[in-house]
């Protein structure tokens, strides 16, 4: 198995839901897993100071042209009395090769909840990459986000969100990489990702 390890920095803040949902980081390129290897990603994102989401992305390569891909995480809000599990999610879709390891369609739906609030949103994103040198990997992204919110009180919500970003992979060496990424939200928000991957 790869295990791929990332931890990033990233703000998100949206007015129009109660609390933060699933992150808009992308931090990954357009390259697949290959047929059978799997890989995992843990990553770290803060939307405010007040605030830390936490997760877990895993992989599987079931073809040559497509990858599944899934994974769940928690928002942690931070007060002077402690730390708080704030909400959470769920997230599960395809990962699509259009031109090999340069254009690539990753679609996930997921789910989540905050203290009042549950959500559903599916989630796609266009990921375009190059590779200028072997060790390094430059990607431009497009992602959307439709968001139905349902809350205690019965009322329900739809939302749209999209963002657009870079992010660049460092190649140190096969098994290590580095990964900033930096993207805007609502072309109000920039948002800026660093990413460690361990592979092994």
């Amino acid at each position: 198995m790869n295990v791929k390890m990332y931890g990033a920095i990233v703000c998100l803040a949206v007015s129009t839901l109660a609390a933060c949902i699933p992150p808009m980081a992308v931090v990954q390129d357009a390259s697949l897993l290959d047929s059978g290897e799997s890989d995992a990603t843990l990553y770290a994102s803060s939307a405010i100071q007040e605030q830390t989401d936490v997760g877990l992305r895993v992989g599987l390569g079931v073809s040559e042209r497509a990858d599944l891909r899934m994974g769940g995480g928690m928002s942690l809000l931070h007060s002077d009395s402690g730390t708080s599990v704030g909400g959470w999610w769920f997230e599960a879709g395809p990962k699509f090769s259009l031109i090999d390891d340069h254009i690539a369609l990753y679609a996930p739906g997921g789910l989540g909840s905050n203290t009042d609030t549950l959500f559903m949103a599916v989630a796609p994103t266009l990921i375009g990459s190059a590779d200028p040198t072997p060790w390094l990997t430059l990607s431009l992204f497009l992602k959307g986000m439709l968001v139905s919110t349902l809350r205690q009180d019965t009322s329900f919500g739809l939302d749209g969100l999209w963002s657009t970003g870079i992010n660049a992979t460092l190649k140190v060496n096969e098994n290590f990489a580095i990964v900033p990424e930096l993207s805007i939200v609502q072309l109000d928000l920039v948002t800026g990702s660093l990413g460690i991957r361990i592979g092994f």
